[in-house]
């Protein structure tokens, strides 16, 4: 009695034993479900292994109650069990299974199983229909998993397909008592947990799969893409939008930027084109549409071929996908034609016409955005009203085309000896208003006498031949009096009537006293 006990414990230890490997396979089952691109089969193999522990519950509770509907639960949960099986494998190998499909192959098994329990007088007949059917379920999904070809990884497809071949042959040789009592609860336990590492293997091989798949796709896209960008006339520039690195050119994109595809690892976008902060307008741009258009901009000096430096061009863009990556397509259209044209429609509308000085209106402009840069800055500026003496007498004397030759010729002047940042207006008629940048009142006044002297110097050739020179007057005032532009127009103008007063051609600083004194 006491050997009978200790046996029915080893066999319910055993039992236990085996329903903790088979949790161990449905967690792998879970695992690989999460997997992209796992197979819709593993859903129902899934619920059949649940109802493989549901059916076990009936068998221990049958241990304890031989209460006969437990038993009906149990055939029930098990028929269940090999249904799903069934449908898994036929999933696995393609081929279309659904509810109504497990419901079928459930009742059919129900129906030998309830027979062979209920109804037949031979006792080892429930045995070979319950292992038989196992054996069925595990060779079906051993079959279910053989490794497909179109599948590089398939290492835990094929360990999988293997362990439930080893199953279905257990559970063949369960049949024999002897086997079932000595060795299939012990080699079943190996085999579960054989089953759940194999399954896991299977997981990660999906995962590859996928990976594989993708990298394909990827390829294959960027073939077409390739072609795309190679076939097209016009230069096309595809870089990544975080560092602006360079991930495709075309030919055309080659020649203008003087680089091959083979150095692009090295090469950001930016570094070809006279655009500060490239980057955060073509986001400002993006960010309020996906497609961006009229984006001009020039090519740099110094970083392309010298047959393309400082040509214009409009970017077309527009964001892609581009391997994983958040990428620009480009496209370059080129317009320094039309900036060419645009150019001249500014300078006329800014330039007079005959002296290329800014206008009195575009000179204000210019000159207040540049005090408000020297404010901001900390720096000094000086504002020079140039009068070319006498003007009226030349006028009067030699004629209008000389006048005009005179003033042409005071304007070259001012722009050979002044510097480049310097801006020069024509203020009306022979005067001329010009803001020093970045400079000290001594300074400033050292230039004006260089520029009065250069100009005294000039020689104008009169229509009869004549040689004709004048002089002027320029007065001139710091921003150490005034940062307001009208203030210091008044007091350059002052100082340049002081400078008329007192004896023309030279160049006087307005001082404060001079306030007082009534401009001309």
């Amino acid at each position: 009695m006491e050997a009978t006990g200790l046996t029915f414990m080893a066999s319910l230890t055993g039992e236990i034993i085996l329903a903790v490997f088979q949790l161990f396979v449905i967690a792998a089952l879970f695992f690989m479900k999460k997997q992209p691109g796992a197979p819709e089969a593993l859903r129902p193999l899934t619920f059949g292994f649940i109802f493989m522990l549901i059916a076990k519950g009936f068998y221990f509770a049958r241990m304890f109650n031989n209460d006969p509907s437990l038993a009906i639960f149990e055939v029930t949960s098990f028929s269940l069990v090999m249904g799903m099986f069934i449908t898994a494998a036929c999933l696995l190998k393609g081929v279309k299974a659904n509810m109504l499909f497990t419901l079928f192959i459930s009742l059919i098994l129900f129906v030998f199983m309830s027979y062979a329990i209920f109804v037949s007088a031979a006792a080892y007949l429930k045995y070979v229909v319950h292992y038989m059917s196992i054996c069925i379920g595990f060779t079906a999904l051993s079959i279910g998993f053989m490794p497909k070809r179109e599948n590089k990884a398939d290492y835990g497809f094929f360990l999988t397909s293997l362990t439930f071949f080893a199953l279905a042959v257990v559970s063949l040789l369960m049949i024999s008592g002897w086997f079932r009592y000595y060795f299939g609860t012990d080699i079943s336990i190996v085999l579960y947990f054989l089953l759940a590492i194999s399954i896991l293997l299977a997981g990660a091989n999906v995962l590859e799969n996928k990976v594989d798949s993708l990298s394909e796709e990827v390829a294959v896209e960027r073939k077409k893409l390739w072609l795309l960008v190679k076939a097209s006339p016009f230069p096309i520039i595809i870089f990544r939008l975080r560092d602006e690195k360079i991930l495709m050119i075309n030919s055309k994109t080659e020649e203008l930027l003087g680089i091959r595809m083979e150095n692009l690892p090295s090469c950001k976008v930016s570094s070809f084109f006279d655009c500060p902060n490239f980057k955060e307008k073509m986001i400002a741009r993006l960010e309020r549409s996906k497609d961006v258009d009229n984006f001009d901009i020039r090519l740099s000096p110094g970083k392309v071929p010298p047959l393309y430096a400082g040509t214009w061009f409009s970017l077309s863009s527009h964001i892609i996908d581009f391997e994983y990556e958040i990428a620009v397509y480009s496209v370059l259209q080129d317009i320094t034609k039309r900036k060419q044209k645009e150019q001249e429609l500014i300078n006329e509308a800014s330039k007079d016409p005959l002296t290329s000085c800014y206008t009195r209106r575009f000179f204000e402009d210019l000159t207040r955005r540049e005090i408000a840069r020297s404010v901001h800055n900390h720096t000094d500026f000086c504002f020079v009203m140039i009068d070319a003496d006498h003007f009226k007498n030349v006028n009067d004397t030699y004629g209008h085309d000389v006048g005009d030759k005179v003033l042409k010729a005071l304007a070259d002047t001012c722009h050979r000896v002044l510097r480049g940042s310097d801006i020069i207006g024509r203020f009306g008629g022979e005067e001329f208003l010009i803001m020093l940048t970045e400079i000290t009142p001594q300074n400033a006044e050292m230039i004006a006498n260089r520029l009065r002297e250069a100009i005294g110097r000039l020689v104008i050739a009169g229509n009869n031949g004549e040689s004709i020179s004048f002089t002027v007057s320029m007065g001139l005032a710091t921003s150490l009096y005034t940062t307001d532009y009208h203030t210091l127009v008044k007091a350059a103008d002052t100082a340049l009537y002081q400078a008329k007063n007192t004896g023309r051609n030279k160049v006087v600083m307005f001082t404060k006293e001079m306030a007082a004194i009534p401009a001309q």
